[in-house]
């Protein structure tokens, strides 16, 4: 439990921190977030091809993979506005809930999820 909870933690201040950076970054902040993710998928890179020669993925993985991938897109030059425009204070905490509630959203219109009141 203790080392969930720092890795939990660990995660939680890494994902603050380069959304930091990428706010206090000079020049265009679309091509800092778009290089840091860039580098993300360069770190990746070995596990998945490690990952698929171990186990295989079905094409179904690597569509949700490259759906995924679109939808990062309005998302990043959205969130790059945001940080070139607003407060981080505010920015940031907008852009973590947006996408869970885009995809509550998503779930009640397109797969028939009910959400109760506590779940909004």
């Amino acid at each position: 439990m203790l080392v969930a909870t720092l890795l939990s933690l660990t995660a939680a201040v890494m994902h603050a921190a380069w959304n930091f950076v990428a706010k206090r970054a000079e020049g265009d902040r679309y091509l800092v977030l778009w290089a840091q993710f860039f580098a993300a998928g360069l770190i990746a890179l070995p596990l998945m091809i490690a990952n698929q020669l171990i186990w295989g993925m079905p094409w179904q993985g690597y569509a949700m993979a490259a759906a995924s991938g679109l939808v990062h897109l309005p998302y990043l030059t959205l969130l790059a506005k945001a940080y070139t425009l607003g407060d981080f204070s505010v920015s940031y905490p907008v852009a973590r809930g947006g996408g869970a509630a885009i995809a509550a959203l998503g779930g009640v219109l397109f797969l028939g999820d009910h959400l109760s009141v506590l779940e909004v």
